[in-house]
């Protein structure tokens, strides 16, 4: 829905550098060490054995270990910010992309590095088998992002406000997301003296074997643009963008019925039911390859 609007609204041109801005971020996805993943993970494993106290620690350990990390690529981006050819990095050559293109970069950073700690909230529902409270926030924030984006356009704002408005509104979810999670569970509600670190070796040490997974589908999923923003520039980009979108249809199809299985398995091998893992991953690889052949 966002496509047509922002497109027509900033130009090809600046439609691509946004587009390269989404890769790059997607592409820094690996900044984290993959610990959301190990959370995710170590929250489920603790969660099958009904460890309340050691889905607290995992909680505890992996949001002051993502704050940290947060917190130092912040002090870097900082640090060079100012030395970057942010021009040359995007390949741009009209005025507004030329302005715009670093205070865009910025938004969209702070935002992503805001969202990293505060995205240890959302793998620790997956982890309990709540992931369909996420999504329902996830929803909400893009909903929200699409009328803020809309009021953008109508104020005819620039590039960094239409970067803010589609990725502050799913921050903002997020952030209540992690309010309303410890609300209604008070026994989650992170505290410093329930950081274990046993249980941070444990994130890492799983954390960076997700590390590999992360790279390697970054490289293959969202290196493209801005490889295209390099060798032909923006323009290509957008073009590129809006046919992706269309194909990545039957991928999201296929991860909402997918997706939610990896904590279930993570829990149901932790309690022993094996069998139940084998046949329901039986189960979903055909699904998957049924709706992806289709």
């Amino acid at each position: 829905v966002s496509v047509p609007l922002t497109l027509g609204y900033l130009g090809s041109e600046r439609f691509g550098v946004w587009m390269t801005l989404s890769a790059l971020i997607a592409l820094l996805g690996f900044t984290d060490l993959g610990i959301g993943n190990s959370l995710l993970n170590g929250v489920a494993h603790a969660a099958g054995r009904d460890d309340r106290t050691q889905v607290r620690a995992y909680l505890s350990s992996g949001f002051v270990m993502l704050l940290v990390v947060a917190a130092a690529f912040g002090l870097l981006f900082a640090a060079v910010y100012d030395h970057v050819p942010w021009a040359r990095v995007f390949n741009v050559g009209s005025a507004a992309a030329l302005d715009e293109a670093g205070p865009a970069a910025a938004v969209l950073v702070v935002c992503f590095l805001v969202a990293m700690p505060a995205g240890a909230f959302q793998q620790v529902r997956l982890g309990l088998q709540q992931g369909y409270v996420n999504s329902m926030f996830v929803g909400g924030g893009n909903l929200m992002g699409l009328v803020l984006v809309v009021v953008a356009i109508q104020m005819r704002l620039g590039l960094p406000w239409l970067v803010l408005a589609m990725a502050g509104a799913p921050l903002l979810a997020t952030l209540v997301n992690g309010f309303a999670l410890v609300a209604r569970s008070p026994w989650l509600r992170p505290r410093f003296h329930d950081v274990n670190f046993a249980v941070a070796r444990s994130l890492l040490r799983v954390g960076l074997l997700f590390l590999v997974l992360q790279l390697a589908g970054a490289v293959a999923f969202t290196s493209n643009s801005i490889i295209i923003a390099a060798m032909i520039g923006p323009s290509a980009v957008a073009s590129y963008a809006v046919v992706y979108k269309l194909f990545m249809i039957p991928t999201l199809l296929v991860g909402f019925a997918v997706g939610p299985l990896w904590p279930a398995y993570r829990e149901a091998l932790s309690r022993g039911v094996v069998q139940w893992v084998r046949r329901t991953f039986d189960r979903s690889i055909r699904l998957s390859l049924s709706v992806a052949g289709l």
